[in-house]
């Protein structure tokens, strides 16, 4: 009886190993596919005489990969700053997971370039994401501080213009009602 009991533990803890070896090294995956504006790739030379492709999560203008900006009144006008491009594989990596590899990358009509992809079954889907720009890192520059600052000093100007001649003109509205008009001392280069 007791050799039967250390049969089936025997057993059970085989078949328990050969299920784990299963579900380890033998991982299904399923292949995908994603395309990619010509404004949010380009092609870089490598070190070893390989061509690499480049992405960006926003759009790359000149040689600078811009992404959109997430502070301050830079955002609410839907500006965007210097960011973090990535090599293809590592912008898939970012946006599916771990596991994620890239099969193929095919130049389409247009300049699109059409990537097939891999993902195994056992990833973890939480972190999966279609939504390219969500993975974009933005690194700003100096001259974009500086381009923002200014944006912000030319609004405030313009606002403050703008209630100021509110004002005078709430005045000019008040005098005439009350039937004598004054006109307020400008001098604008008048001598």
């Amino acid at each position: 009886m007791a050799s039967a009991a250390n049969q089936m533990d025997a057993t059970a803890s085989r078949a328990d190993a050969e299920w784990h070896s299963l579900n380890s090294d033998q991982t299904r995956s399923f292949s995908y596919q994603m395309w990619i504006n010509k404004d949010q790739w380009r092609k870089i030379a490598g070190g070893d005489d390989a061509i690499h492709i480049e992405v960006c999560p926003g759009r790359y203008k000149a040689d600078h990969c811009r992404v959109p900006d997430t502070r301050g009144i830079n955002a609410v006008m839907g500006g965007t700053v210097t960011g973090e491009a990535y090599s293809l594989s590592e912008a898939i990596v970012r946006m599916k997971g771990n596991g994620a590899k890239v099969l193929s990358a095919t130049m389409q009509r247009g300049g699109v370039l059409n990537i097939v992809y891999s993902i195994p079954t056992n990833l973890d889907r939480t972190i999966a994401t279609n939504d390219f720009e969500s993975i974009a890192v933005a690194t700003p520059t100096k001259a974009d501080d500086e381009a923002i600052s200014f944006l912000q000093k030319l609004l405030m100007g313009g606002a403050t213009a703008v209630v100021i001649l509110f004002l005078w003109m709430a005045w000019l509205l008040r005098n005439e009602g009350a039937g004598s008009y004054e006109s307020p001392p400008l001098y604008l280069g008048m001598v």
